[in-house]
């Protein structure tokens, strides 16, 4: 549940004060990205930042390298732990909010340091948003 209110504010507060570049670097940035940001904003990324960007980008990168297979694993996990669909609809609002960006430049796996290349995640989680009520 925190990693879900984690995302959920990251989420809301990247959409409202971030622009997509920051967003970009939030969400799919590697580790030196993330430290130049936090300096430009006066601050440091510590190793404890790091474990919870990786946490919070896990969902992300799940879905960007098995699409709907992950999407679906997502919503089963979530119904056992009795989150609804917010985990997922957050990951893909934030891959639909950078697709361009992640199409272009893919997403880094922070754990790795390699960067994540879409496989179907993007065309999964727009085919989704499109089915929500506008």
């Amino acid at each position: 549940m925190k990693n879900l209110l984690l995302v959920m504010v990251m989420l809301s507060s990247s959409m409202v004060f971030a622009n997509d570049s920051e967003s970009y670097v939030m969400f799919c940035g590697n580790k030196a990205a993330l430290a130049k940001l936090a300096a430009e904003q006066g601050d440091v990324v510590t190793a404890e930042d790091i474990r919870e960007i990786k946490e919070s980008r896990a969902p992300i990168l799940d879905i960007l390298k098995n699409g709907k297979k992950s999407i679906q694993r997502l919503l089963e996990v979530s119904e056992q732990q009795d989150t609804g669909v917010f985990g997922v609809l957050a990951a893909c609002g934030m891959i639909n909010e950078l697709k361009e960006d992640i199409k272009q430049k893919g997403c880094t796996d922070l754990t790795t340091n390699r960067v994540v290349k879409d496989k179907g995640g993007i065309a999964a989680c727009v085919e989704l948003m499109a089915k929500l009520p506008k």
